[in-house]
């Protein structure tokens, strides 16, 4: 089971605040695609936010965005706003 946590203005986007999925073999960018509900995999949505995978920012990890997921990580996401 991975648990998705989002933050801030995301939560209107997606739906939830946090949820569970009973998913295995997974990677992080299927597992986005899941939560956003999209198919084209152009990940362009996914630079407009903080992606943690255990605390941890998905662009330092070896795999970044293929990180495989397992039963119990923990995803967090977290827009990034900017004014001017």
């Amino acid at each position: 089971m991975v648990r998705v946590k989002v933050l801030g203005s995301l939560v209107e986007e997606v739906g939830f605040k946090e949820r569970d999925f009973n998913l295995d073999d997974l990677t992080l960018t299927e597992l986005l695609n899941m939560v956003f509900q999209k198919k084209d995999g152009s990940g362009s949505l996914y630079s407009q936010m903080l992606i943690l995978v255990n605390g941890v920012e998905a662009a330092v990890l070896p795999q970044g965005l293929e990180t495989k997921l397992g039963k119990k990580d923990e995803v967090t996401l977290i827009p990034i706003s900017h004014g001017g």
